[in-house]
């Protein structure tokens, strides 16, 4: 049975067990986590160029060997698989923890940049209501028939295929 366990990146880095332990992470296997949770898949070498800049080569290819070893050690587990490129295990599940890091950023940063790059937010809201108004309907469709709503459903196709269809969006 695996054991039970969640990385937390925010605040103190730690890991949390389930029956309540918790364990301060170290700054450079914080880093290192976090890397391979928000960048994703990396590899070794450059993993540890990046948390051992001023090290030669082979000195910082083995400091992270030295914390591979242990945060497997201390977690009870391999955290990151680690070949010549270093990954998150599969089955750790960091996504709520990734989201509150996003989230972190955006609030802390999020102003600025969007001031850098010219950005203005209150000129490109989303309104809701004016949009609904636009597509002509109501505030309130709960109240139609299952007739009125095919009826609408049969309005709005027949305006997006007038428009020309959806815009194609790009996914690169």
């Amino acid at each position: 049975m695996p054991i039970a366990f969640q990385l937390r990146l925010l605040d103190a880095p730690r890991i949390e067990w389930d029956d309540g332990r918790t364990h301060a992470l170290e700054r450079k296997d914080a880093a290192l986590l976090a890397m391979l949770a928000l960048d994703g898949p990396l590899p070794r070498a450059r993993a540890a160029a990046l948390l051992w800049p001023d090290a030669a080569d082979g000195q910082a290819r083995g400091n992270l060997r030295q914390r591979l070893f242990r945060l497997r050690r201390l977690a009870g587990r391999d955290l990151v698989e680690a070949t010549d490129t270093l990954r998150l295990a599969p089955d750790i599940d960091l996504i709520s923890e990734v989201g509150k890091v996003y989230g972190y950023f955006a609030m802390r940063h999020g102003a600025r940049i969007m001031s850098e790059i010219g950005f203005d937010p209150t000129q490109n809201a989303y309104d809701p209501a004016n949009v609904r108004a636009q597509l002509g309907l109501e505030d309130d469709v709960q109240s139609l028939s299952h007739r009125e709503l095919r009826e609408r459903r049969a309005v709005l196709q027949k305006r997006v295929e007038d428009a020309g269809g959806l815009p194609v969006v790009d996914e690169e």
